[in-house]
């Protein structure tokens, strides 16, 4: 069987600071396992570069994701970015309908699918993938 490759893109949006500047502690820990665990069956995970995903604005992000045009998009979501990674993932789907978007969180948030019309959302400590309108 052959593989047909896609691109897929992982992200962690850093804490931002009272002083608009950006943490330089942004470490995508979740993204990095899922990197891994894709590299173990030979399928292609990026991701996003450093300076975009910790330094970049909004518009440099969304610039970058649609220019690279990924097959899938996974957003690690926390109490502190899930907003922006909210506004993300809506300006992403409208400007680039084909690409699935994944949000993940260790908490409890259905709610977010409803605010941007994601088909897939992980949540818990063990995630597992509740496609939209499952119990």
């Amino acid at each position: 069987m052959k593989c047909i490759p896609m691109k897929i893109l992982l992200l962690q949006l850093p804490i931002q600071g009272h002083d608009f500047f950006y943490s330089n502690e942004n470490i995508p820990l979740a993204a990095a396992y899922l990197k891994a665990a894709g590299a173990r069956r030979d399928i292609d995970v990026e991701l996003v570069s450093r300076p975009i995903m910790s330094y970049g604005s909004d518009q440099a992000i969304l610039r970058f994701l649609i220019e690279a045009r990924p097959v899938l998009v996974g957003m690690s979501c926390y109490q502190w970015n899930v907003e922006r990674s909210l506004f993300l993932a809506r300006e992403l789907k409208r400007q680039l309908p084909s690409c699935t978007i994944v949000l993940g969180d260790r908490r409890s948030l259905p709610t977010m699918i409803f605010f941007c019309g994601m088909k897939i959302l992980m949540w818990g400590w063990w995630a597992k993938a509740k496609p939209h309108g499952s119990p």
